[in-house]
């Protein structure tokens, strides 16, 4: 048993199939014209299915921690003083600002006015953002910045601040994560999710991993209070987290696994990812392509152990499935449909996620590779080549039936 399940057979075609995998991704990367089939690979994950299955399962409910108030139809910097201070006298735990307030206008009334009430309102995090990023020495999808942009009142009135850059879609790329901390110059920055967090519970920044955090896009509705109506709505500003942001900006929407969603409706779902210590453990690239090879042989010995068995077998079905490619292509999916299944079960009850796109090319592969090592085994009988290792192989077989 323990020969048929380790055999030199299924080492060279399971080789077969990984080299096939090397020169489709070393072709897609190494030529120009291959982009846009790389960028689609890039932006496509398992993850987005899977976020809408849960989405689609899940009883939806309101948050009862986070509020957002729309400031879209707010411009002038005098009603947005106003907005503040409305919210403020609503009492509530922590303020995120989601807006940069650059350099002074011609209104300076009222961008005094702005200023005199930041002073006076407490438990807020403004936003800021970082610029001339540039990636860091090996690690080119992180970027390093030289510069930020903050609100005209930076520098006069003493506040908490984090950056707002999410790195997401320039190309329309999928935004699925959000970052703890940055480099600016030489000094690391934290993120305005993290501050908010930080203001609210506590034992955010310092405790928690720096690196970038999985989105978990629960079914969760997050309540929009307009500008204007704020006092009427104490109830759902008094000792949450309220964001103030824009719901209509066209320019800050991003694309993410739930839709086209307002970057301030983003950043509720990151802060409540982090308030919930609720974290994704993705599988690093080696233990992915390990855990895809394991199971590509294993799938690979149960199709050759089934298709051996049928080929020894008298009965008439059996053809179905060794003289067509119909009958294993139709196992092949009902094989790929469990793993993915398997897949989604561990992402959604325990976390964790393993990227199966190489795994399915892999199985895909292997009806070809094995058919292909076949050929090859049976034409060098064929030919009297006398060779021991084609004596045993499993497909030998085929050989003899044909004699």
């Amino acid at each position: 048993m323990w020969k048929k399940i380790f055999h030199i057979d299924h080492v060279i075609v399971v080789g077969l199939v990984l080299v096939v995998i090397f020169l489709f991704k070393t072709t897609i990367n190494g030529l120009s014209f291959f982009d846009p089939v790389k960028r689609s690979l890039d932006n496509f994950s398992f993850r987005d299915i899977y976020y809408q299955l849960i989405q689609e399962s899940e009883s939806e409910h309101s948050s009862n921690i986070i509020t957002i108030v729309d400031m879209s139809s707010a411009y002038r910097r005098d009603h947005l003083a106003s907005i503040i201070e409305d919210i403020a006298s609503c009492e509530p735990a922590v303020l995120g600002v989601d807006i940069v307030f650059e350099g002074w206008r011609e209104d300076t009334i009222g961008s005094e006015l702005l200023m005199d009430v930041v002073r006076h309102t407490e438990n807020t995090v403004f936003s800021f953002k970082l610029k001339d990023g540039k990636p860091e020495d090996g690690e080119a999808d992180k970027l390093r910045f030289s510069g930020s942009v903050h609100s005209f009142f930076n520098d006069t009135v003493r506040i908490t601040e984090g950056f707002t850059n999410v790195e997401s879609d320039a190309d329309g790329q999928t935004l699925r994560t959000f970052p703890m901390s940055r480099c600016c110059g030489n000094e690391t920055v934290y993120s305005f999710t993290a501050q908010v967090a930080e203001a609210y519970q506590g034992n955010i920044i310092g405790e928690t991993n720096e690196e970038d955090r999985s989105v978990i896009f629960s079914r969760t509705t997050i309540e929009v209070v307009h500008c204007d109506s704020v006092r009427e709505h104490c109830d759902l500003i008094k000792d949450r987290i309220v964001l103030l942001g824009a719901m209509d900006d066209y320019v800050d929407r991003h694309y993410t696994p739930i839709g086209r969603i307002a970057g301030v409706e983003f950043q509720a779902y990151a802060i409540q990812t982090l308030l919930e210590h609720n974290d994704f453990r993705t599988m690093g690239t080696s233990t992915t392509w390990l855990v895809s090879i394991l199971i590509i042989y294993l799938t690979l010995v149960l199709r050759v152990s089934l298709y051996m068995y049928l080929k020894r077998s008298g009965h008439p079905f059996a053809a179905f499935f060794t003289d067509s490619s119909i009958g294993f292509t139709f196992l092949t999916f009902l094989w790929f449909c469990l793993i993915v299944t398997s897949n989604f079960f561990a992402f959604a009850i325990y976390y964790t996620y393993m990227d199966p796109l190489l795994l399915c090319m892999g199985i895909a592969l292997v009806g070809d590779a094995s058919a292909f090592y076949e050929a090859c085994v049976n034409y060098l009988l064929r030919k009297r080549f006398d060779w021991a290792f084609l004596r045993r192989s499993v497909y030998c077989i085929s050989s003899d039936s044909n004699n």
